[in-house]
């Protein structure tokens, strides 16, 4: 998939266009039971105020620490925050002990992807071009990345 992606982007620079990002695509373990996902529980397990899947077991969650697009998405359609108030968000939760430490962060969605990959529990954010088999990607309120009415899509940029 991601050799696809690849391609695309070098023959729409070749092209003089420019490749667009997808959606923001919530992932899981590919056998993670839950296949569907609220944006009202989304926004309560991403905050952490929910800190347990539907199975009962304790969610791993896993944050991107980059200044794109995607991120902007996810601070402003999940958290409603802007990054200097999220960090704040963070901080007081760990302070009020609430957490023993803020989220696990990567800085690429490959990282995420491979996190996500290896670990059960876990789930993180990608854009959505970069799906394949190794991950699955939540549904939101009924819709999948790319349909239409999709609560976390991209657009032209």
């Amino acid at each position: 998939m991601r050799a696809r992606w690849v391609a695309a982007a070098l023959m729409a620079a070749a092209a003089g266009g420019r490749v667009e990002a997808g959606d923001v695509a919530i992932i899981v373990h590919r056998t993670h039971p839950q296949a569907e996902i609220s944006m009202t529980e989304l926004a309560r397990i991403f905050r952490l105020d929910q800190q347990r899947w539907k199975s009962g077991e304790k969610v791993d969650l896993v944050v991107q620490l980059s200044h794109s697009d995607k991120e902007a998405i996810v601070q402003d359609l999940i958290y409603h925050m802007q990054s200097d108030e999220l960090m704040r968000f963070w901080l007081g939760k760990v302070f009020r002990g609430e957490l023993t430490a803020a989220p696990r962060a990567f800085s690429s969605d490959l990282s995420v992807k491979n996190y996500v990959a290896a670990n059960l529990q876990a789930v993180g954010y990608i854009d959505s071009v970069l799906l394949d088999e190794t991950v699955k990607a939540l549904s939101i309120d009924g819709k999948r990345p790319g349909e239409a009415g999709y609560p976390l899509a991209g657009g032209p940029h």
